[in-house]
């Protein structure tokens, strides 16, 4: 989703993740030599009128999860999401969220073609966002502020986002159901088997899964986790938190049941090439990392509660 950020504005290209509740994209210090900055929009907080920034306690300049180093402000800006005629579906005149300066690998391979993160889960609401911000106003007044329209599967017709409102001609309100994000961090849905070519898992109660926008996650039992990576010829691979397959063989689809419906979910959404150079960049920034903590450099790299003020330009 593209969204506009500034005055003049500068267009990002973010994704929307359901079990986050970060707000960030790139920043001016996110190098071009770093693989996932090279080329990309930047934002730079001198560039944007009444733009306003403040200094963060250093041990929220780290994402521990994703291994994510943040620039150590926290801005404040105008957002805008832009629909296709060019009008601002919403727009928050003061926003507040971070920049990066480090996705490392191997979590930069699910970010690499995206500028920024907008996450859909309610801590965002509550933590990142000012009072009389207009998302929680209407989420208070429970009118929609992002909508996934999801037809009925054998109406043939695609999933529909819309922001600021409903879209009529996918969503018939007199018959739709909806559900919002209150009191979860995700959207869960129940399933009562899965499928992988000639192997099978069959679940007594039905089995819960939820969809994550950069990752796939379904829980199912070792044993069959363990069926495919015995027909998958699968290898774990310690540098990439992930299991190696060869990209030239031939896979199964997955087959979801529900107690209604079944979904396909292909081999290029589960099965990822992987770019060599990313390994040899994880080794150097590995290595750059040891070189500024032995040398205490004070820069990104090491935190300091010590430093003082400092804005790169």
């Amino acid at each position: 989703m593209n969204v506009n950020i500034g005055d003049p504005f500068k267009e990002f290209f973010v994704l929307l993740e359901t079990v986050t509740s970060r707000f960030w994209v790139v920043g001016i210090d996110c190098f071009d030599w770093l693989p996932f900055c090279h080329g990309k929009t930047k934002y730079l907080v001198t560039e944007s009128k009444g733009a306003r920034f403040e200094l963060v306690p250093c041990n929220l300049n780290f994402d521990y999860k994703k291994a994510i180093t943040f620039n150590p402000f926290r801005y404040t800006d105008q957002i805008s999401v832009p629909e296709m005629n060019g009008a601002a579906a919403w727009k928050f005149e003061n926003a507040t969220f971070r920049t990066v300066s480090i996705v490392p690998y191997p979590i930069l391979e699910e970010y690499q073609k995206i500028s920024g993160v907008i996450g859909l889960a309610r801590l965002n609401i509550q933590n990142e966002f000012t009072k009389n911000n207009p998302m929680r106003k209407a989420i208070h007044a429970g009118t929609p502020v992002i909508t996934i329209a999801l037809p009925k599967l054998d109406t043939r017709r695609e999933a529909v986002l819309t922001v600021g409102g409903h879209d009529n001609k996918s969503c018939i309100l007199g018959s739709a159901l909806s559900e919002s994000v209150i009191l979860n961090e995700r959207y869960d849905f129940t399933y009562l088997s899965i499928q992988m070519g000639s192997l099978k898992f069959q679940s007594r109660a039905a089995a819960v899964a939820y969809p994550h926008i950069s990752n796939s996650n379904i829980g199912v039992p070792k044993e069959f986790m363990q069926k495919i990576l015995r027909k998958t010829g699968a290898k774990f691979d310690a540098t990439t938190n992930k299991y190696l397959v060869n990209c030239n063989a031939n896979f199964d689809s997955l087959l979801l049941n529900t107690d209604s419906n079944g979904f396909a979910v292909e081999p290029e959404y589960f099965v990822r090439k992987h770019s060599v150079s990313f390994k040899f960049y994880a080794k150097y920034l590995n290595l750059l990392q040891r070189i500024a903590k032995k040398e205490k450099w004070k820069t990104l790299l090491d935190c300091d509660s010590q430093i003082t003020t400092m804005l790169v330009l």
